[in-house]
């Protein structure tokens, strides 16, 4: 089941219910068809579609995900992105790295051509802590913050 939920509302806005074997990506694009400017949508990996990032970014619409494997993002090694500048981590101890990246790559240039934050953060997850990686297209936005969401 994919939804969507309101924090102005207990009701799910939004369901959609398909068999396991349907992958998330699919169904994305209907499941944000209704966001507004300022809203915020949180994926997990499955979601993770860069061209419908970019028509969220471009509605005004802000997110967050969890970072695929395969976008490693290393300084020289990767040709996947480009780390534009290391922010200080602020205070919050569980973050440890707070990027501004730009991904390279024909397809992601193509597809999602603006900046994004990719923040590394301690998180707890089922009483065990992880080291776990994001991405959102809000820049301003506190490591902290966005390991939270």
């Amino acid at each position: 089941m994919r939804m969507r939920l309101s924090l102005r509302s207990p009701l799910p806005g939004f369901a959609v219910i398909d068999p396991a074997r349907e992958h998330d990506s699919r169904r994305v694009h209907q499941l944000c068809a209704a966001l507004q400017a300022g809203e915020i949508v949180l994926f997990d990996k499955g979601s993770y579609v860069l061209a419908h990032f970019w028509e969220l970014t471009a509605r005004g619409v802000f997110f967050v995900t969890r970072v695929k494997d395969n976008l490693a993002c290393r300084a020289k090694d990767n040709p996947a992105c480009r780390v534009k500048q290391r922010l200080p981590r602020g205070v919050d101890p569980r973050v440890l790295k707070d990027e501004l990246i730009v991904l390279k790559g024909h397809y992601a240039r193509r597809d999602y051509p603006g900046g994004l934050c990719r923040v590394t953060a301690r998180v707890l997850v089922d009483s065990e802590e992880r080291i776990m990686v994001f991405l959102t297209n809000n820049l301003a936005w506190a490591g902290g913050g966005v390991a939270d969401l």
